[in-house]
């Protein structure tokens, strides 16, 4: 993974101008700033909840479904809205805007990730129990 973000980083200064890859590293991390308030901990705390299985997996689910997408909404919001106000995006406003669309992209991976970690903690519940009988 590191060496794919050393030759990542590589391949775009050799194609950018130093002005462009600036714009890049500028929108990148505005946009993981946003991805951690849209993330907030809700994966690894459902993936927990769901291990200690004293509530269903489906409330589990679903509950981190709507903490997730309202956290998402909250974080899309203030990014289009820092995107429009602040001077500092002034001649790359659509790209920004464009990567704040990868919010949503974002937290859809997490979900499916929480849902899949969730089903396989099932999953391995079931077979040891009709293991063990």
């Amino acid at each position: 993974m590191l060496t794919g973000s050393f030759l990542t980083i590589f391949f775009l200064t050799r194609i950018f101008s130093p002005s462009l890859y600036g714009n890049y590293a500028f929108i990148t991390t505005t946009i993981l700033f946003f991805f951690n308030l849209a993330d907030f901990g809700i994966g690894t705390i459902a993936v927990k909840k769901s291990a200690k299985g004293k509530t269903t997996q489906n409330k589990i689910f679903n509950q981190a479904l709507g903490a997730k997408l309202l956290f998402t909404i909250i974080a899309i919001i203030i990014a289009v809205i820092a995107v429009l106000a602040l001077p500092q995006f002034q001649g790359i406003r659509l790209p920004a805007l464009i990567a704040v669309s990868a919010l949503f992209f974002h937290t859809s991976r997490a979900l499916a990730n929480i849902f899949f970690i969730a089903s396989s903690q099932f999953i391995k519940k079931v077979f040891f129990e009709c293991w063990a009988s």
